[in-house]
C-alpha cells in the first residue's frame, strides 16, 4: 500500500503518551531507499527514546497540510 502526505514528506515519529510505539509512514513507495535510516532512527527511539538522527523534517506536527 502506498500513503501519502500532505507535503510529500512521511511521518517518523514516536507516537504521543505511548511506550515503544513508533510510526513510520507516508513514505509514497520509495520508502525502500529510507528503510536502512528510518530503521536506525526509530531503533534509537523506541530504545532510548531519542536519536541522533535528524527527523524534526519528518514531525507529524510539522504543518497544517500532513
Amino acid at each position: 500500500m502506498e500513503s501519502y502526505t500532505g507535503d510529500g514528506r512521511p511521518v517518523v515519529e514516536l507516537l504521543p503518551d505511548t511506550a515503544h510505539v513508533a510510526v513510520a509512514d507516508g513514505f509514497s513507495g520509495g520508502g525502500f531507499k529510507y528503510a536502512p535510516a528510518v530503521g536506525e532512527a526509530l531503533g534509537d527511539l523506541l530504545v532510548e527514546g531519542v536519536t541522533e538522527a535528524s527527523i524534526r523534517q519528518f514531525a507529524p506536527g510539522r504543518s497544517a497540510t500532513v
